[in-house]
């Protein structure tokens, strides 16, 4: 992975799950800031600038896909850079938004592998 220095909003309700995402990510240089919800993560979103979105898809009172429409009325460049965590890749509500957004996504259970090959593509995505 390059040495690109990202500032990461991890956003999951599972504290074991933002923990193991935040370490696999400061493991790679990268400076993390983690919330428990989509209400925090819109408020941190508003007062300072990030480069990288990793959501749950399924939170209490959210899903990823509210959180994703308004990372797009607010932070548009965002899109591209917004990853999706999801233990439930077949549910009709996750298929639907994959299809119409095409947002890359990991599934739930994945390993630091996963979470930096995801990262890798993302930003390889944004490089073209």
């Amino acid at each position: 992975m390059p040495d690109e220095k990202l500032q990461v909003l991890v956003v999951d309700d599972e504290l074991d799950v933002g923990e193991f995402l935040s370490r696999v990510l400061k493991s790679l240089g990268h400076e993390v800031t983690a919330a428990t919800s989509a209400p925090e993560a819109i408020q941190l979103l508003g007062a300072r600038k990030f480069d990288l979105v990793i959501s749950d898809w399924r939170m209490p009172g959210y899903l990823g896909s509210e959180l994703y429409e308004q990372i797009a009325l607010n932070w548009p460049a965002l899109l591209q850079r917004f990853l999706l965590v999801t233990g439930d890749i077949y549910g009709d509500d996750i298929s639907a938004f994959l299809d119409r957004t095409h947002v890359p996504y990991l599934n739930k259970p994945c390993r630091a592998a996963d979470v930096r090959e995801a990262v890798e593509r993302v930003l390889e995505a944004t490089r073209s």
